[in-house]
């Protein structure tokens, strides 16, 4: 048989300088899957044991990332190209571990867009109007469900929620911002509505006039008597002489300008049904 001391002698041959058989490296704490939001910051990190020195090799998809070599790997301004499958490989001069796969998914965030909400809206009561507030060219670039919030600019809770939104806003000019989350991150998105008086409408629609058309004289003529029927509150009457400035812009000014005369027709049209309440409580919109 094998003597004690050879045996021992043998032993002492496969031990380190402290006595101690070496171990190789072991995965104690695997990397976990992370999601980021382009632009933020994440990271990864492994746990190992065994006989030091260890040494540590971050890889992407495979390929090995140049100075990724800690325990922890940072990923700072994320972007789309660092999506995919994290390890990191442990190594000593006693062997060699890896860890299992973590995933990165890289989030896009999503972009609000309140534009399809009419901006210039007749108040039916010279005082405030019903405005639809629409965020439907609202979009996730992953595709992920969003919530949509509706706030007066810079406050903090909610005048809505929803897509489409019923809202009452006073006559004058409103800052909404409109906030959509993909249940990671929000944007927002801030437009101006404005509400008007019917006599702002065809003081406006008036403007217009002055602007686009060269013999307006008449034109003209039609609209001041308008605008005096409305201050006078006599409604029925303005109708009858926006009524009648459609009427001379059709006869006038659509062999000439078919474009400016629809334009003309259609927003002394949205006055009309503002003042004579065709839309009930609803508010109307303009194009001057």
């Amino acid at each position: 048989g094998v003597r004690p001391t050879a045996a021992r002698d043998a032993g002492q041959g496969q031990a380190g300088s402290d006595g101690k058989c070496p171990v190789m490296p072991e995965i104690i704490s695997q990397p976990t899957n992370q999601t980021a939001t382009v632009g933020q910051t994440t990271s990864f990190s492994v746990t190992a044991a065994g006989t030091a020195p260890l040494s540590y090799q971050w890889s992407l998809n495979s390929t090995n990332i140049n100075g990724a070599t800690n325990t922890t790997l940072t990923l700072g301004n994320v972007q789309l190209s660092d999506a995919g499958s994290y390890s990191v490989t442990v190594s000593s001069p006693y062997g060699v571990a890896t860890s299992s796969n973590a995933v990165l998914r890289v989030n896009q965030p999503p972009v609000a867009d309140a534009t399809a909400t009419t901006p210039l809206v007749i108040s039916t009561n010279n005082s405030n109007a019903t405005v639809v507030l629409n965020g439907s060219l609202s979009f996730d670039p992953d595709g992920d469900s969003l919530q949509y919030f509706w706030h007066w600019t810079g406050e903090p809770d909610p005048l809505a929620t929803g897509i489409i939104a019923a809202v009452v806003l006073p006559v004058g000019t409103n800052a909404i911002t409109l906030e959509v989350n993909d249940g990671l991150i929000s944007t927002e998105h801030t437009i101006t509505v404005e509400v008007i008086t019917p006599a702002q409408a065809v003081a406006r629609l008036e403007a217009l006039v002055k602007v686009d058309v060269s013999k307006n004289q008449d034109l003209i003529a039609s609209l001041n008597a308008a605008l005096a029927s409305i201050n006078c509150r006599n409604l029925t009457a303005a109708g009858n002489q926006l009524r009648a400035f459609q009427n001379k812009v059709r006869a006038q000014i659509s062999p000439l300008d078919a474009v400016l005369a629809q334009t003309l027709i259609n927003d002394a049209q949205n006055i009309i049904n503002a003042i004579t309440g065709f839309h009930g409580s609803k508010a109307s919109a303009i194009n001057v």
